[in-house]
């Protein structure tokens, strides 16, 4: 595939999933909304499988691989948190972003696991939004 090509396919997406956001905004989406997030959440899930097992192919020097899919399983169990109708309204938004502050620290912390001796410094975010977390989830 030509470089040219590839800048088309990209422009081509963008312009999609913009008019597809504008139709959603404009709530024409509206009977089928809930549907929409869940599949939002488990293309997240998806690509955060499809990044995980790309990532793993890397030399070891490319520890920042593990980074995305951990940060877009969160964000499928953030977007999975607020669209259950079963979860209490007042505390969805808290507990979505406890999720993803969660999500990250594990990013950060499977950082550290990969070369515990080199990437030590990983434990400091991951401490830090553990630390936040915690105090998210406490705070509800």
């Amino acid at each position: 595939m030509q470089p040219r090509s590839r800048h088309g396919i990209w422009a081509a997406l963008l312009i999609g999933i913009g008019l597809v956001l504008l139709v959603y905004n404009l709530g024409w989406l509206a009977p089928w909304a809930l549907w929409i997030v869940y599949g939002l959440a488990g293309v997240c899930a998806l690509a955060a499988l499809v990044v995980a097992v790309m990532g793993n192919r890397s030399g070891n020097g490319e520890w920042w691989r593990v980074i995305p899919p951990w940060s877009l399983f969160s964000l499928a169990i953030a977007l999975l948190i607020l669209a259950v109708p079963a979860v209490p309204a007042g505390m969805a938004r808290p507990w979505a972003t406890t999720a993803v502050l969660a999500g990250q620290m594990a990013a950060f912390f499977h950082v550290y696991r990969t070369n515990p001796r080199e990437r030590w410094w990983a434990l400091i975010p991951a401490g830090f939004l553990l630390v936040l977390s915690v105090m998210q989830w406490a705070a509800t």
